[in-house]
């Protein structure tokens, strides 16, 4: 396989995740053969088994760089100072994939558990959740997963159900919710 930065290897990349890309949009993953991949970036088909294994491994490294760039956008905000500001950039990140990463984003395939968005968001704020349950590692696990959780679910519904209310009262809704729980 060539190094990384040569522009063939460069360009031939591009030219997967593109077609890739494409031809999410539309159908399901489950539909694509390496070969319509390989017809649609114009690449041999053996070309693109110089860079993956399998179909599985474009997607999980597709997923891979949307999670990272979503966990990048909220990595300078702390819980539970810049909830709402954390919160409403998720939100945002979220809404502005595109219709074929939103399906990369949202993939069953699932080839490694640590991948989600969830659970890199997880171990972003691990070190809140130490400082908030101090030495109890059972509620610091339980305070993550609910509020991680909690932003995830919430979104899903609101995309659902509720996308009449706008994206600051949305955000109010899931602070509130986290912060003061139901009675709040």
């Amino acid at each position: 396989m060539k190094e990384k930065s040569d522009l063939r290897y460069v360009k031939t990349k591009e030219a997967i995740y593109s077609a890739f890309r494409t031809l999410l949009e539309k159908q399901e993953y489950n539909k694509i053969t390496v070969k319509m991949l390989a017809d649609t970036a114009k690449i041999n088909r053996k070309t693109f088994y110089l860079h993956y294994n399998s179909l599985d491994d474009l997607l999980l490294e597709l997923k891979m760089e949307i999670v990272q760039s979503g966990v990048d956008s909220i990595k300078k905000y702390q819980i539970p100072s810049d909830l709402h500001r954390m919160i409403e950039k998720i939100y945002c990140y979220w809404q502005s994939l595109t219709p074929s990463d939103y399906k990369v984003f949202h993939s069953a395939v699932n080839l490694n558990q640590d991948v989600t968005f969830f659970n890199q968001m997880k171990l972003q704020y691990n070190n809140f959740a130490k400082d908030f349950c101090a030495g109890d590692k059972v509620r610091q696990q339980i305070a993550l997963a609910f509020i991680v959780e909690t932003i995830g679910n919430m979104y899903s519904e609101w995309i659902k159900n509720f996308t009449h209310m706008d994206l600051d009262e949305m955000v109010d809704v899931v602070c509130n919710l986290i912060c003061k729980g139901i009675s709040g």
